[in-house]
């Protein structure tokens, strides 16, 4: 009776458990009584102890099936697909399989691993790419971002483009997806977007130094690009306020759009705000440089008297 030789045999396991005739004789009473643990677990064993690679693969493959369709265990047989390409590389169910249940769990750095090493990076990007399209929002950033940065690997500046600011259409405050596309539009002469992808990475730090670097570039862009005079001149304001010491460099280019712009007003104001900001000599210097732009630009005699 089946049952009893099944008892039998699991008693010789427990004096011997690699014992190979009591693991062959299990493994068709446990699939004959649909014990599909204990099934499970014989099979593992008895993969472990197979003499070659084409035994241990055959082992292998009934295993994954029973993990899969009978217990559902998903971890289980990810794992188990995984130890078949580690023997057969080129194993189409095992790639299916695990390409599936990477798939089903989101688990895109399995899904990566497994393209890479077995399938092709292009495909990787598509597959990617089309799960994208199924996921929330919050899910499809972070996806959206690994596309375009597989793109960018491959090349392919136009898809990695479209990725990115796929993500900023969903989220238009990513200073990561704007900082990746600055250099992107610098090379496509893109200089209208490159305006606003400049504003959100600006308005995604309080970092002075940062925050200077990327207004002298935007006031670049505005001037030498855009011809505007004016919005380069502001760019200048707003580095020179926040930062009036730091860079000598920032003052000269604000005195030179400040004539270029004719935005004197503005200009005067700007100064006259940072003077107790800064150094005794600074002081006196910018004060009669106030006053010199009152009278001789503004035409306000009273207010240079003032200073």
């Amino acid at each position: 009776h089946p049952s009893i030789a099944m008892g039998l045999w699991e008693q010789i396991r427990e004096g011997e458990p690699n014992h190979p005739e009591a693991l062959s004789q299990l493994v068709g009473l446990y699939e004959r009584d649909k014990s599909w643990d204990k099934l499970a677990d014989v099979l593992e064993a008895s993969a472990e102890l197979a003499s070659d690679d084409t035994e241990r693969l055959t082992l292998l493959d009934k295993l994954g099936t029973v993990c899969g369709s009978r217990l559902k265990d998903e971890q289980r047989t990810a794992d188990v697909w995984a130890n078949v390409l580690a023997l057969a590389p080129e194993h189409r169910k095992a790639f299916s399989e695990l390409r599936k249940h990477s798939l089903a769990n989101k688990d895109w750095d399995r899904l990566e691993w497994l393209f890479r090493n077995h399938g092709s990076v292009s495909d990787l990007t598509r597959t990617l790419e089309a799960q994208a399209k199924s996921l929330t929002d919050e899910e499809t950033v972070p996806l959206l971002k690994k596309v375009a940065a597989l793109w960018g690997e491959q090349d392919n500046v136009k898809k990695a483009v479209s990725a990115l600011e796929r993500v900023l259409g969903i989220e238009p405050e990513d200073a990561d997806a704007a900082a990746q596309l600055i250099p992107i539009y610098e090379n496509l002469s893109e200089w209208g977007k490159l305006v606003d992808v400049y504003d959100v990475v600006l308005n995604s730090t309080d970092d002075l130094d940062e925050r200077r670097v990327i207004l002298v570039a935007k006031a670049a862009l505005n001037e030498e690009q855009l011809d505007d005079l004016d919005a380069a001149f502001f760019c200048f304001v707003e580095a020179y306020k926040e930062a009036p010491r730091a860079d000598e460099s920032v003052r000269d280019e604000l005195d030179r759009l400040a004539a270029a712009s004719a935005n004197w007003e503005v200009y005067a104001a700007v100064l006259e705000a940072v003077v107790p900001t800064l150094g005794a000599e600074q002081q006196i210097l910018t004060t009669l440089r106030v006053a010199d732009v009152q009278f001789t630009q503004l035409g306000d005699s009273e207010a240079a008297l003032r200073h």
